[in-house]
């Protein structure tokens, strides 16, 4: 009953079946599948299930978990059939530039800062000018351009470019790797 009340509370259709049987043993109480509707009603995309002394049984401490699988061709048939398309996935969040030699250490260290970050970032290791640093970044499929030293060194600022429009915006050097994963993220929604 409480697994049933969250999903109505959240507005998540559901029909209860019996007779649904997950093919592994382990599990306990709740199984599931989730079904495609419409013309192909009926298919199973993912299923899964609670398994209460899985753990156990392979030499751990007794934990309740709850697992499921996912039929990858069941998916990309899903998006093929509903005309959906996977974007390529981005190489490069940010890709950190330098405009002179004096900037270069300070671009491959924020580099490294900012993967700890989360963010999938890269800078320049053979000395390309800036605009062949762009055209890499550009052909690394870089969705971000962060421009290090120089003017903006000299104020205090990097500077951050959307390389699909060249939309600029200026952070305090100080504050990069604090704001700069959240500025992405929400410029990218």
């Amino acid at each position: 009953d409480g697994l049933q009340h969250l999903l109505s509370s959240q507005g998540i259709t559901f029909k209860v079946d019996p007779r649904i049987v997950r093919g592994l043993d382990y599990y306990t109480r709740t199984v599931f599948e989730i079904t495609m509707q419409g013309a192909r009603e009926g298919l199973a995309l993912c299923g899964g299930g609670r398994y209460d002394g899985l753990v156990g049984q392979i030499g751990g401490p007794e934990t309740p978990g709850v697992g499921f699988g996912i039929g990858t061709e069941r998916i990309l048939m899903e998006l093929d059939y509903r005309g959906i398309e996977i974007p390529e996935p981005a190489l490069c969040d940010v890709f950190v530039m330098h405009v002179d030699k004096e900037s270069v250490t300070d671009t491959f260290g924020l580099a490294i800062r900012l993967r700890t970050q989360g963010l999938r970032a890269e800078c320049d290791h053979v000395g390309r000018s800036l605009k062949a640093q762009f055209r890499f970044a550009d052909k690394i499929g870089a969705r971000w351009a962060l421009i290090c030293g120089g003017d903006e060194k000299a104020r205090g600022v990097a500077k951050l470019r959307r390389m699909s429009d060249g939309t600029e915006h200026e952070i305090p050097w100080d504050n990069i790797t604090a704001e700069l994963p959240a500025l992405i993220r929400e410029a990218e929604q």
